[in-house]
Parts: C-alpha cells; structure tokens; sequence
C-alpha cells in the first residue's frame, strides 16, 4: 500500500474531507498504471488528488478507470482557466475525423471522453477558486 510508505500521501489523506474514501480510490488507484504517479507527487498534487478522491467518488472511479488522466491534474495547468476557445480548438478534432468518415459513434464516444477529461480538470479542488471565510458564517452571508 502505497499510502504507508509515503509520508506525502500519509499527511495528504490524512488532512482531506473524507480521509476512509479518498483512502480506498488511492489504494485502488496504486494497483493500476497511475502507481507512478502517485508515488512521484508533490505534497501539492497530493493534497489535490486527495481532497478529488474524497470529495467525489464518481470521478475518482472514473481516475481508477481512466489512470493515464491522472497528468491531467498536475497544479500547475490546473492554475489557469480555460477559454471557450481553447475548449473548441482542443474539442473539435476529437470528433471531426471520425465523423468525416462517417463514423458518429466513433465520434460521440471521442466527445464524451473529451467531455470527461475536461469535467475532471474543471471539478477538481483547484481548477476554481477556494472561498475562505472568516470562520463566523453567518456574517460571511
């Protein structure tokens, strides 16, 4: 188990939401191809991936599926936000080709990987804003 041996990973689980789940998708995770990138983790990528797997069981499912979309999650291109166009320049290659040889279910099931990748870059725990309250939440309101 790879959340042993490692003290980043340790600490990492250890600090997030729901430590049990994000404990499980780790552990299955480290049983697939995604075992080299989980033990090569900053304690930054692993604070993410950690509060990704605790916060949603659907997508770290879908990380356990999908294990080479884990270099999609690194900080550093999770800084920035996309722009509708880049969103368009990246996404439309994926279906033009199949469906200019006519193959729409070719095309679909490249759009809904597209769709995918992108839902997991753009929910996970820094892709966005983080809200820092004062810690009195009702004067925050």
């Amino acid at each position: 188990m790879l959340r042993m041996k490692n003290p980043v990973w340790t600490n990492a689980i250890k600090r997030c939401a729901e430590p049990e789940r994000a404990r499980h998708i780790m552990d299955l995770l480290a049983t697939t191809s995604g075992k080299a990138v989980l033990e090569n983790c900053s304690a930054e990528q692993a604070r993410v991936l950690a509060a990704l797997f605790s916060g949603s069981q659907a997508l770290g499912n879908l990380l356990v599926a999908r294990p080479d979309w884990l270099t999609l999650l690194n900080t550093e291109a999770l800084k920035f936000p996309r722009r509708k166009q880049g969103l368009f320049k990246r996404g439309e290659p994926v279906a033009e080709a199949a469906r200019g040889r006519g193959d729409y279910v070719a095309a679909l099931s490249g759009v809904r990987d597209f769709k995918q990748r992108e839902m997991l870059a753009h929910r996970s725990p820094r892709s966005r804003p983080v809200w820092r309250g004062s810690g009195d939440h009702a004067r925050d309101f």
